[in-house]
């Protein structure tokens, strides 16, 4: 047992720490038991995008908690531009990586498939291990662990993943049998979002679908251990009337919040974010400077501190959301007044370069600081790929809204490769060597009435299906282009049962 022993150390989450809850423990673990949870962790991660819901993005590779904002973004707009009534709750699990039940793990990894052999070697790393807090150096008496798992141990947070799916499940199950009212005839794939033990769902907001959420949640957490402080957790309606609010605020007994509100460090509302709401974001990036004493570094030092910190801050808000010009631009301010001056604010005297010039690349006579508004571009962009080669993604079933610019970076760089032709886009894809259609000819373009035709229908040229795109209305560089797209029509091949492939050029 003394072998998979951890000892706790409490590291505070905030410089002025003063009370128990103030500190983060984390478990400092044998190197065995922490090798043997290694290979158990890197064993059974690949099986984790096949055993766990695309609602759940932590630890599993190939999602990333952007696949949760989004989900519960455009679930929220989706709601609101459908003028139903709904709520979203944000749920607060209590303690919930020290508190999941043991025996229900064992029981969720039996259902879930996990071979016998597999599942004793989880019951002997949770029975034989035991703690000892660390206070000022010395550690305490020995603690027995009965339930939860320990921060640090590398298989942990794989396994929390697999009780919190049960979670979904058990939402999922209620809205299918009719248990939760349905919150739209048709649409809404997934109701809930999870990111670690982070939970939102959204309900109908009756009293009906109120209370048997409540006591869904109250079940979970007789079985699981993990249970929901409906005091900590909040209530934010969408097109909820008065009477409605009521009905939420009697049955649930939590906060019933406005919006925006706050989601994985993100603001979230139903219409755009504005410059107002990011603020805290540029104040954030304020807050660094004065720990970095600046009047002590040299401007070169003071430039890799813009390059690799500053610079870097924003990227989590980027890959979300098109940042207003306003905030980009506070953003370059700070920037701008640290390197130059050590400073937050700089008269443009100051300014020994102009900060397009700094943005741009070594090889070009820059700097290389990342132009912060070129990076929200480039980084919105793959929303458009994802939606187009990953649609299981959570979020798939809505329509992303990216920027112009962001949408023709996603179609410059896109190239198809013809399977059976059957989700190439004809007249605006890349699937010609020579390029896009609308791109090399595109005076044939200009009098096509309908671009989302698939490639599929050249099979149908002979009898003229595809011809019908184009209005009879052509000039001659129309009528021009039109021969010469029948010719490159007569050596296209395709595969029959191969699937359309696009990649990134």
């Amino acid at each position: 047992t003394s072998i998979n022993q951890a000892f706790v150390t409490l590291l505070p989450k905030s410089p002025t720490a003063l009370e128990v809850r103030d500190f983060r423990p984390i478990s400092l673990i044998h190197s065995f038991p922490k090798l043997v949870a290694k290979v158990m962790s890197l064993r059974v991660a690949p099986e984790m995008t096949n055993t766990v819901g695309t609602h759940q993005s932590t630890f599993i590779q190939g999602r990333c908690l952007h696949d949760n904002y989004m989900l519960v973004q455009g679930t929220v707009r989706w709601l609101q531009s459908t003028k139903r009534p709904a709520l979203m709750l944000k749920l607060d699990i209590t303690k919930a990586f020290d508190t999941a039940d043991w025996a229900f793990l064992l029981e969720v990894l039996r259902h879930l498939g996990f071979r016998d052999k597999w599942i004793a070697w989880v019951a002997g790393l949770l029975a034989s291990s035991s703690t000892r807090v660390l206070l000022n150096g010395v550690p305490g008496e020995v603690i027995y662990n009965k339930r939860g798992f320990r921060q640090g141990d590398p298989v942990s947070p794989l396994l929390f993943v697999m009780v919190m799916s049960c979670l979904h499940a058990l939402l999922n199950h209620a809205a299918e049998s009719g248990v939760l009212a349905p919150l739209a005839p048709t649409g809404l794939r997934n109701r809930t979002s999870i990111f670690a033990d982070d939970v939102v769902t959204f309900i109908r907001p009756g009293a009906q679908s109120i209370q048997a959420c409540s006591l869904l949640l109250q079940d979970f957490g007789k079985a699981s251990g993990l249970h929901t402080n409906l005091g900590k957790c909040s209530a934010h309606p969408i097109r909820c009337t008065d009477e409605q609010i009521g009905t939420i605020v009697a049955e649930l007994g939590c906060p019933v919040l406005g919006w925006p509100c706050r989601y994985l460090g993100l603001p979230l509302g139903l219409r755009k974010i504005t410059a107002s709401q990011l603020q805290f974001l540029v104040d954030k990036m304020a807050d660094r400077l004065p720990a970095w004493q600046a009047r002590l570094l040299y401007r070169a030092g003071r430039l890799e501190l813009v390059k690799t910190t500053l610079t870097s801050m924003p990227i989590h808000a980027m890959k979300a959301l098109d940042l207003p010009v306003k905030t980009i631009e506070a953003a370059n301010k700070i920037c701008r007044g640290f390197m130059w001056k050590g400073r937050r604010d700089v008269h443009g005297g100051h300014c020994l370069v102009a900060w397009d010039k700094v943005c741009s690349p070594e090889e070009f006579g820059g700097l290389g600081v990342p132009n912060l508004r070129l990076l929200n571009i480039s980084l919105r962009a793959r929303w458009s790929w994802l939606a187009r080669t990953d649609p299981a993604r959570p979020w798939a079933e809505f329509n992303i809204q990216v920027s112009s610019d962001s949408l023709a970076i996603y179609r410059a760089a896109k190239k198809c490769t013809i399977g059976d032709g059957s989700t190439v886009l004809f007249w605006t894809d890349w699937w010609l060597q020579e390029g896009r259609i609308h791109d090399i000819l595109p005076n044939l373009f200009g009098v096509v009435k309908k671009s989302a035709t698939k490639i599929r229908t050249v099979r149908q040229a002979k009898s003229g299906q595809w011809w019908r795109d184009v209005s009879p209305n052509m000039n001659t560089q129309a009528l021009q282009e039109f021969i010469q797209l029948v010719d490159r029509l007569r050596n296209i091949q395709l595969a029959d049962g191969t699937d359309d492939k696009v990649v990134w050029s």
